[in-house]
């Protein structure tokens, strides 16, 4: 009997590429990460994991301006992805634009109210904004979630 290894198909190279770049970001290795993520994105470009993993690794690396692109992209593939909101709204606060991520993290949190995450994010944000009642509220939403939140409990 002859056992023929069959041919690497694209969604085995995509799903290398899609496995590694998520260990990457998990490492913290921003610049190996988004030269894979850019791989895998160009093997399945209608992936929003592969476009959420290019605008997280984006972040990492302290490029906002892409992560605010590669964010609308993801969201031309899914206007319902909480995941492409939420980091759009880090990339807007992290260039001080905070009337912009607010707007991206009161949407997500639409999506999906009980991120912990997102709600400090949201509450910074507005805190940022001068919407200090609007930014307790959100901190306190957050410590009904999490308790024990030790960066909700020092904003407020």
């Amino acid at each position: 009997m002859i056992f023929l290894k069959p041919l690497d198909s694209p969604e085995d190279d995509f799903t290398r590429l899609m496995t590694r770049g998520a260990g990457l970001l998990e490492k913290g290795d921003a610049t190996n990460a988004v030269a894979i993520c850019l791989q895998a994105v160009s093997l399945a470009p209608e992936s929003l994991d592969a476009r959420l993993n290019l605008a997280n690794a984006y972040l990492l690396a302290g490029e906002d301006q892409k992560t605010i692109e590669h964010c609308q992209e993801a969201l031309n593939l899914d206007r319902e992805s909480g995941a492409a909101y939420y980091l759009l709204g880090v990339a807007h606060l992290h260039l001080n634009q905070a009337e912009q991520a607010v707007q991206a993290f009161q949407l997500s949190k639409r999506i999906d109210s009980a991120v912990t995450a997102l709600n400090f994010q949201l509450g910074l944000a507005q805190e940022r904004f001068g919407q200090m009642d609007e930014a307790i509220s959100t901190f306190e939403t957050l410590l009904q979630f999490e308790p024990e939140h030790a960066s909700a409990h020092y904003q407020l």
